[in-house]
């Protein structure tokens, strides 16, 4: 057989991706055909479980002068603790030009500084330098401050390139800093750049590494919108809805939900389907709300990720009626809405594990968990719901004061004053 053979193996080998014995079968067959691509794919699968056959498969690749498999060979010689050779590999990659070999010795190479400038400096210089140097300092959380501060300042002249190094930045270091997040979206928004100025508003309207102030939010929130920022126009839209800061008004939100085309945000559209009082929403609005619903979950935006959970929710419902289940489908995008900070979903979440609800196993712990992530993202009910299992020691041990706190935080919500109001005073007695 020749190559005509061994591309139709690999053909069939992609179309099986998802049934990996068969995927691996015609990976083998097209890789035997000498179809390099396959040989390659083949190694990248090996290089998870079986490393001896990944370094037999990179090594026939690099000695015939591939050199992303130079690479790999190099990683896999020192994930398997033969040091001498993954040097030697990263070495003969990275002087073939190789970015991330250059970068991978420079990090392995700290007790030599000679060789660990060296490789920066071929680093840099097939890089911006200042993607070099974030990158040199991903793993020196010590300095990252003064990273931040030297690639705003390389970049000085370039406010779009500033913004970029900032928003890299957070995404590097700042996931578990709020107030750090804050410090510098505010950087960002003072180079005028909309999301940045969404982001603050957001960390302003839930208290997030800042005090809570919805005057601000809203303030910010105006900013962006007057840069055409739909997204900006749709909170303040629920701003309007919700009475947060501002006097309730459906004129007003209706208003800042029309200026939005579905198609740069659907969640708009659903918006002003509730506030015309209608009851099946999902039936009213029709498929083509659900595809546009179903790009934007895929583009992992989380709240549309909860809706469409709730679509599916709304569309099986009747087949398990009364039994606690949930759609699979719908399970799967309350999930990922959850993971991806949508805190009405954590909130949920928390409800299905607390309850043993949604085919999930019953655990306090787990519902206490995500309680508090949704109290941290600024909602009243997660902190509701921790409060109260903190009081009782579900999932946890009893801690009054933690309870205390997250009433009182719960308590800014009109919803839930009175219950937090009661649930304070028994506390006291």
């Amino acid at each position: 057989m020749g190559d005509a053979d061994g591309i139709q193996l690999y053909m069939l080998a992609l179309a099986n991706k998802d049934n990996h014995p068969l995927y691996e079968k015609y990976l083998r067959a097209s890789s035997d055909n000498g179809y390099i691509p396959a040989k390659l794919a083949l190694a990248e699968l090996y290089r998870e479980n079986d490393i001896a056959k990944a370094i037999g498969l990179y090594k026939d690749l690099a000695n015939g002068g591939m050199n992303y498999a130079m690479f790999r060979l190099g990683e896999c010689y020192l994930s398997d603790n033969d040091y001498k050779e993954g040097f030697k590999w990263l070495s003969m990659s990275a002087s073939s030009g190789n970015i991330d070999a250059m970068y991978l010795l420079h990090s392995l190479s700290h007790d030599d500084t000679e060789d660990m400038n060296r490789w920066f400096s071929e680093y840099a210089k097939r890089l911006d330098y200042t993607d070099a140097w974030r990158i040199m300092n991903i793993m020196d959380d010590d300095n990252a401050e003064s990273s931040w501060k030297r690639m705003v300042e390389l970049s000085s002249d370039n406010p779009q390139r500033m913004i970029n190094e900032i928003d890299a930045c957070i995404e590097l270091y700042l996931k578990n800093d709020p107030h750090g997040r804050f410090v510098w979206h505010m950087r960002c928004s003072q180079l005028n750049d909309s999301d940045s100025m969404l982001e603050v508003g957001r960390m302003y309207q839930l208290g997030l590494g800042v005090d809570r102030s919805y005057d601000h939010a809203m303030e910010y929130y105006r900013k962006a919108a007057e840069l055409d920022n739909y997204r900006a126009m749709y909170r303040i839209g629920r701003m309007y809805q919700l009475g947060l800061g501002v006097e309730a008004s459906n004129n007003d939100a209706r208003q800042w939900f029309q200026k939005i085309p579905s198609i740069d945000y659907p969640m708009a559209e659903y918006r002003i389907a509730e506030l015309n009082g209608i009851d099946d929403i999902f039936d009213e609005l029709g498929t083509d709300f659900v595809d546009l619903l179903e790009l934007f979950a895929k583009g992992n935006d989380a709240e549309s990720q909860f809706f469409l959970g709730r679509f599916y929710h709304w569309l099986f419902s009747y087949d398990d009626m009364g039994s606690g289940n949930i759609d699979k489908r719908a399970m799967r995008f309350y999930t990922k809405a959850a993971q991806n900070g949508y805190p009405e979903a954590q909130t949920f979440l928390g409800t299905l594990y607390e309850t043993g609800s949604g085919n999930l196993k019953q655990s306090y712990e787990k519902a206490l968990e995500w309680y508090l992530k949704a109290s941290d993202n600024g909602d009243a009910e997660g902190s509701y719901r921790a409060a109260l299992l903190l009081k009782n020691g579900k999932g946890t041990d009893v801690s009054i004061g933690k309870a205390k706190e997250l009433f009182l935080k719960a308590s800014e919500s009109n919803e839930l004053k009175d219950r937090c109001a009661s649930e304070l005073e028994s506390l006291h007695q």
